[in-house]
């Protein structure tokens, strides 16, 4: 899969309450690319939805960075 792939289906997923297969996907992506920015910025998104704000921010602090 490649990355806008991954980025598409993760963004469909979350927009969809499905917070565990984004993950998972947006976890492979890291693995391929740990400084993709996007894949970083979008589980800043995903912890949001999960009410995790702390790490959220956190997330798009990392992404901004790179």
């Amino acid at each position: 899969m490649i990355e806008e792939d991954y980025l598409r289906k993760s963004r469909q997923f979350i927009q969809e309450n499905k917070f565990e297969k984004a993950q998972i996907i947006l976890r492979r992506a890291l693995s391929e690319d740990p400084k993709n920015a996007k894949a970083i910025d979008l589980l800043g998104d995903l912890a949001n939805r999960l009410g995790r704000a702390k790490e959220a921010v956190q997330r798009y602090e990392q992404a901004s960075n790179i």
